[in-house]
Parts: C-alpha cells; structure tokens; sequence
C-alpha cells in the first residue's frame, strides 16, 4: 500500500495546498486513512481511482457538451434555410405580386407528394 501525504498528493495531482482543502470540502475527494500530527494520509490507489472518475465524468459532460453544440450547429441551419426561404418568398411576392386563387391552387397540385 502507497500512502500519500499533503505534499505527496498535490505533487502526484499537479494542484496547490488550497486546491487539496477546496477539493475535500465540496467534491467528494476520499477521506484520510488517518491523521498525523496535523498531516491527513491517504491511500495512494483511493486517490488516483476518485481521480479517474472525476475525468471520466469530465469527458462526459465535455461530450456531452459537443452533441449539443453540434445539435444546436444542424437547428442553426435549418433556421437560416427557412430564414432564407422566406426571404426568397418576399423577394419573390414584391416582384410578382400576390398569387391569385387559381395560382395557388396549380401551386398545391404541383406540391402535392413532394413533402419530406
């Protein structure tokens, strides 16, 4: 068995004193085995597991992060075809006028069966 001090841990973590004592108030980071003096000791294998999970959390919420982004990427572009479409129509209505009941009637026939 490994046992990390302090020191040992933040060292192994890459993480300052004040991030260690941020960390085992609010994230769930694992309780010493005991206590030192003043010093907590934690099992080395206990702390490098909860640090993998805390990763593999992480890269679930960044993927999940990049399936929304992407979803929001596919919504953006259907709204800038339909943006563009009724742009297309106005620019259309202002050169042509209004279409007349006759119109708009061959319009459906020639629509019919074309939706998605």
């Amino acid at each position: 068995m490994s046992l990390w001090g302090t020191s040992e841990v933040c060292s192994e973590l890459g993480i300052t004193k004040a991030t260690l004592g941020a960390w085992r108030r609010s994230k769930g980071f694992p309780a010493p085995l005991l206590t030192l003096k003043a010093t907590p000791v934690w099992d080395a294998i206990e702390v490098r597991a909860w640090l993998a999970d805390r990763k593999s959390a992480t890269a679930g919420r960044h993927l999940q992060l990049i399936r929304l982004y992407r979803q929001y990427g596919r919504l953006k572009l259907a709204a800038d075809e339909v943006g563009i479409s009724i742009v297309t129509a106005r620019r259309w209505l202002r050169e042509h006028g209004e279409p007349n009941q006759s119109e708009l009637k061959a319009l459906e026939g020639t629509t019919k069966g074309t939706a998605a």
